[in-house]
Formats: structure tokens, C-alpha cells, sequence
């Protein structure tokens, strides 16, 4: 018999995060948050990538493997060293507030890695988890800004990509209201999904401008994008702010339900559990613009 069990009833909103303006009335020129008057005089070797889900898929994979950065082999799966993605683009006051925001991805990776893991038991049950989904795609705004601002990802020509100014409003305030049809989507499935300890990257744009339109991204194999404008169609990147994926594997179901902080959730995706495989991916390549 198989039993389930629930971690989390209700999907719960985290404590607000927000950048103060003039809380110092310093404006530190190497941090990207110094038009805030805020800056502390300390410029912080922060990762780009949350240290926090470098720490899990490093736990999961023993290495780091990544893809989509620009400093390495076009369209190929690299194992890294977490000190190949620090980067000196915030002050230490900016990236302590800012440091919540990392949980969210943690709580996510780890969520997909315990179900992967749950379900490869001979008599496996079904678990429940909540993740703070704004904060989630705040935390992807940090991610995108961190990687712009540091030269981690960039035009094909070798230039930066230019960003919208609406990013840096988002992910200071949280009250900030967001434009039609921004957001994190999820993907949903086609065919089978190889879930590995791995992340991808794949900015999108605008190649007259070089203004970043879009960033996809891969997290244990589960596909997303975090969109910086209208989609066309409107289904084109999958669900907007899911409210939950659930998992199935035979009649046991567990799920990662979203909070949002409109209470204005997507439909629920649902994926079905195939089996276990060995070895590299199959699947673990981003398509890149040409």
C-alpha cells in the first residue's frame, strides 16, 4: 500500500523583500543597485548564480554542470568550479537584502530532487512542497542582472545585452506592479523529460537592438522561461505562474504548489513518472539562436 503524506498544506508568502532608497546615501560605482543612494562601501564576491542552488546540485551531482554561459564551449553541458561564477557587481548591503530571495530556488531544485528520489523507491509515497513563486521570479531578475552586469552571458558580437528598465523596479520593489504578460512560465511536457542535477541558460533577443527579450532555463530538466514582455501566442512558453506541477508516478501523486503574490495563479501542470536512466542526459542541450 502506498501512503501519502503532506509537508505543506497551503503554498505560504515569504516576508517581503525590497531594495530602501538612501538608506546610506552612498552609491557604490561597481554595484548595479547604486542609483539607490544605499551602497555600503564593501563590493561583495557574490555568485550569479545562487549559491544556494550551486550547493544543492553540487550535493545531488558531486560537480556543477552548466550550460549557456558565454565564457564557455557553445551549446555544451561544462562541469564548473562554483568560484568560476562569482562576480563583484553588488555592495554587501545590496546582496544581503537581497539574499532571501535565494531560497526560493533552493526550495524548488530540492523538491524536484526529493520527488526524483522518492520515486525510485520499491514503495515509494507522495510528498507536498510550496515554493514562494514571487519571489522565485525575483530572484530570476536578480540572477539575469547579475549575469549582464558581470559579462556571464552576452551577444553573440561579444557585446552586453541591454536591459529593460522595468527589471531594476522589479526586483527592488515588491509592491512594483508587473507589465502584461512578464513572468516566469513553465513549460509543459512533451514527450520524456530527463530530470539531472543541472542547470541551462538561454538568453533571448533582440538582435537589432540587443535588448534581452526572454531567459530560459532548466532546472533538474524541468523547462521554464522568464519573459520580459507579451507572449504571441499567448500559450507559446507554456503555463504563466502555475499554481502547482504535480508528479505521478502510478496512483501516487506528489505536487509543488506556487504561491503568487497577485493570487492569480496559472492552470497546473502535470508530469508522469517514466523510470530512471544512467549516464549524461539525452536531453540536457538548450536549442541557441542563430
Amino acid at each position: 500500500m502506498n501512503f501519502k503524506i503532506n509537508t505543506n498544506k497551503n503554498p505560504a508568502m515569504s516576508k517581503p523583500v525590497y531594495i530602501p532608497r538612501k538608506q546610506s546615501g552612498y552609491a557604490h560605482t561597481k554595484c548595479y543597485l547604486s542609483h539607490t543612494n544605499g551602497c555600503s562601501t564593501k563590493i561583495t564576491g557574490e555568485h550569479c548564480i545562487s549559491h544556494n542552488l550551486l550547493n544543492k546540485i553540487e550535493k545531488q551531482n558531486k560537480t556543477i554542470d552548466v550550460v549557456g554561459l558565454s565564457w564557455l564551449p557553445k551549446d555544451e553541458m561544462t562541469s564548473i568550479g562554483k568560484k568560476s561564477l562569482v562576480s563583484n557587481v553588488l555592495c554587501s548591503q545590496h546582496n544581503s537584502d537581497l539574499s532571501p530571495l535565494d531560497s526560493a530556488i533552493g526550495d524548488l531544485v530540492e523538491a524536484i530532487g526529493s520527488i526524483d528520489v522518492e520515486y525510485q523507491n520499491p514503495i515509494p509515497i507522495g510528498v507536498n512542497y510550496c515554493v514562494d513563486g514571487s519571489h522565485l521570479e525575483r530572484w530570476i531578475l536578480k540572477t539575469t542582472l547579475g549575469l549582464v552586469n558581470s559579462g556571464q552571458i552576452k551577444q553573440r558580437s561579444g557585446e552586453p545585452f541591454r536591459l529593460k528598465s522595468k527589471c531594476i523596479e522589479l526586483l527592488c520593489s515588491p509592491a512594483a506592479r508587473w507589465p502584461l504578460g512578464w513572468g516566469l512560465y513553465i513549460a509543459t511536457p512533451i514527450g520524456k523529460i530527463y530530470h539531472s542535477s543541472s542547470f541551462e541558460l538561454l538568453p533571448q533577443h533582440n538582435a537589432e537592438t540587443g535588448e534581452l527579450l526572454a531567459l530560459g532555463l532548466k532546472f533538474n530538466g524541468i523547462a521554464m522561461t522568464f519573459l520580459m514582455g507579451r507572449p504571441n501566442p499567448k500559450t507559446a512558453f507554456g503555463v504563466r505562474r502555475p499554481s502547482k506541477i504535480i508528479f505521478l508516478k502510478d496512483l501516487v501523486k506528489s505536487e509543488i504548489a506556487f504561491s503568487w503574490s497577485n493570487n492569480k495563479a496559472g492552470k497546473t501542470i502535470t508530469f508522469s513518472h517514466a523510470g530512471v536512466y544512467s549516464g549524461p542526459s539525452p536531453d540536457h542541450q538548450l536549442s541557441h539562436e542563430e
